[in-house]
């Protein structure tokens, strides 16, 4: 590997650390629990906290020498997998075709999705998966940062 390349990949990584950071503030900081409850089930409760929440990445990307352009499209990119995500349909597909616990072999629904989420292991599951999905959809933001062509 090049020094130029291991270069960029630290890059890379020190802007999926600011995003990180980013992600982790403005998803738990500025969301109160009524609409950490009810944003999964209610699309206006959703498109709000999802609105708060991208803001910030989109004014942070002239920082980084974005295009106002660029950063738009960041703050869309970054909005609409936000939506998607915290639908929690990402979540439950995980847990009905990889984990499968029993709650959900036994009724294989969201009941059953719901009971497993309310055991100990399932909120701390539920929740870390989650949280990947909404990491991982980071990335390609600081690859595009790092790697795109002024």
């Amino acid at each position: 590997m090049s020094f130029t390349l291991l270069n960029e990949l630290s890059t890379v990584g020190g802007v999926f650390f600011m995003l990180t950071a980013m992600h982790y503030f403005f998803d738990w900081v500025f969301q109160n629990h009524e609409e950490a409850m009810a944003k999964s089930h209610f699309g206006s409760i959703r498109m709000k906290h999802c609105a708060i929440y991208s803001a910030p990445f989109m004014l942070s990307m002239p920082l980084v020498g974005l295009t106002f352009i660029e950063a738009y499209l960041v703050f869309l990119w970054v909005f609409i997998t936000h939506y998607l995500e915290d639908t929690y349909v990402p979540v439950y597909w995980w847990a009905k075709y990889i984990r499968k616990p029993p709650q959900m072999r036994e009724k294989n629904n969201e009941e059953g999705f719901l009971e497993f989420c309310e055991t100990p292991l399932g909120k701390i599951l539920a929740i870390q998966i989650d949280q990947i999905f909404h990491l991982a959809s980071l990335f390609p933001v600081a690859c595009y940062v790092v790697f795109r062509q002024p």
